[in-house]
Formats: structure tokens, C-alpha cells, sequence
């Protein structure tokens, strides 16, 4: 996939989530500047976790919590 493509496609799949789901996410190397994006757009509600952190061989799930306010009709996601 051509680089400028890549954020926005990891940001589409995140669109698509339920909250409870997780989406995994393998690569080759830690992805910490779309870590920073991810976190300014989803403020909290996205949860990161490694599975492997090691080199050339890093694999992460997202995982979407619950809103904060579940009352909310409102689409905006969070990141912690």
C-alpha cells in the first residue's frame, strides 16, 4: 500500500469498529507517530495493546471501549 494511503486505511478499519471489538495490526516497526494521530482523534475510547514488541515484528490490538457518555448519540471515538 503506498505510505499516504497507510494512516487513512488504519483509520477507516478503526471507523469501523463495535464498541468490545479489537482490530490486530502487524508490522514492521512501531508505528508511534500514527499512535499520536490515532490518540488526538480518539481521545481515551481506544485502548492499544503490544502483543509482540520486538524488532521488525511488532503486533498491536485496538480495542474500542464503551463512550464515555453511552447516552451520547454522538460518533466521536477515544484513545488512551
Amino acid at each position: 500500500m503506498a505510505k499516504h494511503f497507510r494512516h487513512a486505511a488504519i483509520f477507516g478499519a478503526l471507523d469501523t469498529l463495535y464498541e468490545g471489538e479489537t482490530m490486530r495490526f502487524v508490522n514492521d516497526h512501531d508505528p508511534l507517530p500514527l499512535f499520536a494521530q490515532i490518540e488526538k482523534h480518539y481521545k481515551g475510547q481506544l485502548q492499544i495493546k503490544y502483543i509482540q514488541r520486538e524488532h521488525e515484528a511488532i503486533v498491536i490490538e485496538s480495542l474500542l471501549q464503551p463512550a464515555i457518555n453511552s447516552a451520547s448519540t454522538s460518533n466521536t471515538k477515544y484513545l488512551n
